[in-house]
């Protein structure tokens, strides 16, 4: 069970990862992610 659990917050952790570089990507201007359908999809 303990390494179905590590897995599951790795998982979670990448994804966080994914999600802060398509933040950087944007610059943290929302307005250039709303405008952007690829990016919201990636999300």
């Amino acid at each position: 069970m303990q390494h179905k659990l590590l897995k599951y917050f790795l998982d979670i952790e990448s994804i966080i990862l994914e999600i802060e570089a398509i933040k950087t990507k944007t610059d943290n201007n929302f307005n250039l992610f709303k405008s952007d359908i690829i990016l919201q999809r990636a999300i």
